[in-house]
């Protein structure tokens, strides 16, 4: 029995010498130094998302076509599309009033596509997006980064 007491004594202060050892961990966020982190930059300053729906057939020129006009933040600026919905889009590119490019948006893809143009912070950027030739509409959208 005077074994079993000495155990019981020796767990209890074993348990009292743990409890109050424990009081000095405390700690709060103003104490806590964590190591320096990098600022993460977002890339681009604005972007949109902009749908079309677009059809030169139906006698209505207000449809025909989509034209955004941004002016770059960066030193570059970024499309990002899927497919077409309903036929296929040709966006035409151009910095400044010169045409750096036509490209299209087809009627299928398996992944996403993302172009990357070079400009200076300041260019007028326009996006002209028309049903691509051979189609008379064009459904879908893209994103715009500038």
């Amino acid at each position: 029995m005077k074994h079993k007491i000495n155990r019981f004594v020796a767990a209890l202060v074993a348990m009292t010498a743990l409890t109050s050892g424990m009081v000095g961990f405390s700690a709060n966020a103003a104490e806590v130094t964590t190591p320096e982190t990098e600022i993460v930059i977002d890339r681009y300053v604005q972007y949109s998302y902009f749908s079309f729906n677009l059809n030169t057939s139906n006698g209505t020129t207000s449809d025909d076509s989509l034209t955004i006009t941004r002016t770059a933040n960066e030193n570059d600026f970024k499309i990002s599309y899927g497919a077409c919905s309903v036929g296929q889009a040709n966006v035409n590119v151009k910095v400044n009033g010169s045409s750096i490019g036509n490209y299209i948006i087809p009627s299928s893809t398996g992944v996403g596509i993302t172009r990357t143009f070079s400009c200076n912070a300041g260019d007028t950027i326009t996006l002209t997006i028309t049903p691509a030739s051979g189609y008379v509409k064009a459904v879908g959208g893209l994103t715009f980064y500038w």
